[in-house]
């Protein structure tokens, strides 16, 4: 991915750092490999419990980053992120690190193109979620002290039928002959983005029927605000009453056909339609 600008500057005029940054390289490439089974698993896990047969990777890869202590920022790791989502959805050229699957985009882009009109509208929303996923993480592992090597693996939705897995490593090291013993933080970053016109279909049924929920509790604030009014006496019984009736009737409405909508979902064969409800 990158180094911050003082190791990239030694690393440059400095043949014994060079090689240090190296070293430390090649033995996070090592752990890279334990990393990715994990992350393999938790996209094993997620489909088959999910029950979306149709997933198809959009985008893989991975990158490491070295930043010193004293220069700690969250750029390199907003820079990648932004070249990626370029790459995906606007056809930019993919950033060292990173596989772009032109068959899952293609999918991708036909199923969601008539809700979002096409893929590229999605990048700057999509670029911004997984920068705060992986930022955050970042910043939970500590910026002042040591570091242990460190791995924290996720699974995320990012809404439209697109899975975000992640694996985020970090260590630190100490070295007597550099920086003046501050710390060097290493950084591995291995992701797999999926989409799945399934999930994308299950997420849509979730979303209406909180809709419809949220909707049905507007209506029972709404009643509560006219019993207020009657006993305040600024509406007349009658005007309570009718329009107590009119209330109840388009919330029953409403709750009838959020009902019909989760029996609809469990009686499709596809029950995974709610399970995130």
């Amino acid at each position: 991915m990158g180094q911050s600008t003082s190791i990239k500057s030694m690393a440059e005029s400095d043949e014994a750092f060079r090689n240090y940054i190296a070293k430390l390289r090649s033995d996070l490439q090592q752990q890279a490999t334990d990393v990715g089974a994990q992350v393999q698993k938790k996209i094993d896990d997620h489909y088959a419990s999910s029950k979306f047969t149709d997933q198809v990777s959009i985008l893989n890869g991975q990158n490491f980053d070295f930043v010193h202590q004293k220069e700690f920022s969250l750029e390199n790791l907003k820079g990648i992120v932004d070249a990626i989502a370029n790459a995906v959805f606007a056809g930019g050229t993919e950033p060292p690190g990173v596989n772009v699957n032109g068959d899952g985009k293609s999918k991708a882009d036909d199923t969601l193109g008539p809700a979002v009109g096409q893929l590229a509208n999605l990048e700057t929303y999509i670029a911004s979620k997984v920068f705060r996923v992986l930022g955050n993480v970042i910043l939970s592992f500590g910026t002042a002290t040591e570091v242990t090597f460190t791995t924290d693996i996720r699974s995320e939705p990012l809404g439209y039928g697109l899975q975000l897995f992640s694996a985020v490593s970090s260590e630190s090291y100490q070295s007597t002959d550099f920086f003046n013993k501050d710390y060097i933080y290493e950084y591995l970053y291995i992701y797999d983005v999926r989409f799945s016109a399934q999930q994308a279909k299950s997420e849509i049924v979730q979303k209406l029927i909180q809709d419809y929920q949220d909707e049905i509790a507007v209506y029972s604030s709404l009643h509560q605000d006219l019993n207020k009014q009657l006993l305040a006496k600024e509406i007349t019984f009658q005007a309570w009453l009718d329009t107590g009736k009119q209330f109840d009737a388009a919330q029953q409405d409403l709750i009838k056909t959020k009902n019909d909508l989760i029996n609809n979902a469990m009686h499709s064969g596809k029950p995974e339609l709610l399970m995130a409800m």
